[in-house]
């Protein structure tokens, strides 16, 4: 039913193309010949202006000749242009009925076969891009759990080792520590703690409590048997080696246990020994200091004799100082006594020059002063009647100048004419577009439609898309983003 429409239309159009050809010819030799006659008119009354233009200047006159001009001009514009368009119309026409036929079968028009099928092709093309994605995608966690099974067992034995490394140390510091504690008190217990040291380790049980992490994209059980061979796989020469490490410990160090505890009787020997002579040592220090404090308070009371004699010579020496210094401060306040009074003299006669050079200077201020009153008096006097002058003058030019103006008028009324001034923006570098964008969209573009704006620019979004696709430079913007559009080739 829709093919019987479409070839009805395309009918149609077919018969309207021929019809309006038929009349074409004529109609546009008639508009030709009428536009010709128009233009030839126009521009012959138009050079004939100019000359006179040219000729006498300007004047109100040719002015308003010129105005007239202008508007016929508009007008035989606006005729020739409905001339025009009768015959434009029917390019228009022809133009339309060709391209409907090719919109039915392009591949931008959503109704037509063509479209449907590239549609058909491009929804085919994402499905086997995202099956291909897929499989790639699957390809890579297979990986990935491969790599991970294989980190898993290495992460495993790594553990199982550091445990056994862990408790074979902890198992020889253990002996050793208990083999450091040994006394002649206590060999007895030690002998039996170490004779008795376990060389069994647990290994499992502490694998469980260690079990290293794994990613989760392995399962559980696969987990599980991986861990489980790899604790199978050296868990026998693990254990073989804690049992082989002790037992080697525990037996050295129950061969070095009797010579020790010999080594300890001889220690207790020399101990008691070196008691014995510090016992010694310290009475015949204690006799030494015995002695030392008899002499010492001997030389203390013969010190403190000849001290006495000394402090009896020093009291009496002190007392003559001081009777000398007595003397000597009495004869000072004496001569102070003297310059005291010489310096109150001389501050007298300072304070009478002061006084006199202060009258001075209070009669000559006094002076000045009326000089300076005199002379600002005489300068108001002349400036008042500089004031008075002036305000004449000023008075005499402005009846002058409005005299003259009221004449000015009277003349240029004769030459009124009305004057339209408006701003054409002139480009003078590329760069200034951007400023004119910019102006444009606080003025204009914000305040538009979205449908609106896109259809205006959409030249700009055009060429940005066009530069992502050839050059993968993309704006990084959350107000924009790039989808996928998958074409079948």
């Amino acid at each position: 039913m829709a093919e019987n429409t479409e070839l009805q239309l395309v009918q149609q159009q077919a018969n309207n193309i021929t019809r309006q050809i038929a009349t074409l010819k004529s109609d546009t030799e008639n508009a030709v010949q009428a536009n010709r006659k128009s233009y030839e008119a126009c521009v012959n009354a138009g050079e004939s202006l100019l000359f006179d233009i040219g000729v006498s200047g300007m004047n109100d006159a040719l002015d308003e000749r010129a105005a007239e001009f202008i508007k016929k001009a508009k007008l035989t514009e606006k005729a020739m242009t409905e001339k025009r368009k009768g015959v434009t119309q029917v390019f228009d026409i022809v133009r339309k009925g060709f391209t409907m036929m090719e919109n039915l079968i392009s591949i931008k028009n959503t109704d037509s076969v063509v479209y449907k099928i590239q549609e058909k092709r491009n929804e085919y093309a994402a499905y086997k891009l995202e099956q291909q994605r897929k499989a790639e995608q699957e390809r890579l966690r297979q990986e990935r759990i491969k790599e991970a099974k294989i980190k898993l067992k290495t992460d495993t034995i790594d553990i199982l080792n550091n445990l056994l490394t862990k408790h074979s140390s902890a198992a020889i510091n253990s002996l050793n520590n208990t083999f450091s504690l040994l006394t002649l008190d206590n060999k007895d217990e030690v002998k039996k703690r170490i004779t008795e040291c376990s060389d069994v380790l647990d290994l499992g049980h502490l694998f469980v409590n260690n079990k290293p992490s794994y990613s989760s994209e392995i399962e559980e059980n696969d987990a599980k048997d991986i861990m489980n061979g790899a604790y199978k796989e050296i868990s026998a020469s693990l254990l073989a080696s804690y049992k082989q490490t002790v037992n080697a410990t525990r037996d050295e160090l129950l061969m070095k246990l009797d010579s020790k505890i010999a080594e300890l009787l001889e220690i207790k020997k020399a101990e008691e020994e070196r008691k014995r002579k510090e016992e010694e040592a310290r009475k015949a220090e204690e006799e030494r200091k015995r002695k030392e404090e008899e002499a010492r308070k001997a030389a203390e009371e013969e010190r403190k004799k000849q001290e006495e004699i000394q402090r009896v010579k020093d009291e009496e020496e002190r007392k003559r100082k001081e009777a000398e210094l007595k003397a000597a401060e009495a004869e000072r306040k004496a001569k102070e006594a003297e310059l005291k009074a010489a310096e109150e003299e001389r501050k007298r006669k300072e304070a009478e020059a002061a006084a006199a050079e202060a009258e001075r200077k209070a009669k000559e201020e006094a002076i000045r002063k009326a000089d300076e009153a005199a002379k600002e008096e005489q300068q108001r006097k002349l400036a008042a009647e500089q004031e008075k002058r002036d305000a004449e003058n000023a008075a005499q030019h402005a009846t002058a100048q409005a005299q003259s103006l009221f004449a000015q008028t009277s003349v240029g009324e004769t030459g009124k004419q009305k004057i339209k001034v408006t701003k054409r923006l002139v480009v003078t570098d590329k760069n200034a577009w951007l400023d004119i964008i910019q102006q444009w969209w606080t003025i204009e573009g914000s305040k538009m439609a979205p449908d609106k704006l896109a259809s205006k620019l959409e030249f700009m979004r055009k060429a940005c898309e066009k530069h992502a696709n050839s050059e993968e430079e993309y704006i990084v913007s959350p107000y924009i983003k790039y989808e996928d559009e998958v074409t079948a080739k």
